[in-house]
């Protein structure tokens, strides 16, 4: 769906979720400032969207990235740029994949220095951080505990552009932001665009 059908879409969402006797005006389709709020929430919702969508309905993209070892059993591997959502990461001698990247400032991510209570091969931790290693430094990367194979595989969800979300994410992504407009106009309607959204998402 292009970005232009996606607003139009939006905006039949909010005109149907409109009062007949409300002040708010979608423009009659045409420019108005319905858009400019539209605009301005269509790929940080896309974001949003992705970061709750159940993970069998994203698009995995491998990462290609080297494993770098730090010690024995501790490495990491850079995060890429377009980097949103951790799908899966599986060391070769993990007995299962971690799915979600812990930020290191968390409760579990402190754990991890600690090498009697840090993740384990029957239940893997991945942490989010900036590195300290020479190879690394200062650079966002995900750090993994308890292997010493130091090879693995990687999956992760890409940034995107609302206009590219897969086509099944789309309607929820229109509930959604037509929900935070509904919200932001103070239309009344927005709790129940947005249950509509989550609803779609999680069908």
């Amino acid at each position: 769906m292009t970005r232009d059908d996606l607003k139009y879409k939006i905006k039949t969402i909010i005109d149907d979720q409109t009062p007949i006797n409300s002040n708010i005006n979608v423009g009659g389709f045409d420019k108005s400032p319905i858009d400019d709020y539209i605009e301005n929430l269509l790929d940080s919702s896309a974001d949003d969207i992705q970061l709750n969508a159940p993970l069998s309905k994203l698009t995995a993209t491998e990462l290609t990235a080297e494993f770098n070892k730090l010690t024995e059993n501790i490495g990491e591997v850079l995060c890429p740029s377009d980097y949103l959502r951790l799908i899966s990461f599986k060391m070769s001698d993990w007995q299962k994949p971690a799915i979600i990247a812990i930020k290191e400032e968390s409760i579990i991510g402190d754990r991890q220095n600690n090498k009697y209570i840090c993740g384990k091969t029957a239940k893997p931790v991945v942490v989010i951080k900036n590195s300290v290693s020479e190879q690394n430094f200062g650079n966002l990367v995900f750090e993994y505990h308890s292997s010493t194979k130091h090879t693995g595989k990687v999956l992760y969800c890409k940034k995107k552009r609302a206009e590219e979300l897969n086509d099944f994410l789309t309607e929820p992504l229109c509930w959604l932001v037509a929900g935070n407009v509904l919200s932001i106009v103070g239309n009344e309607n927005f709790k129940v665009t947005l249950e509509n959204a989550a609803a779609l998402l999680n069908k």
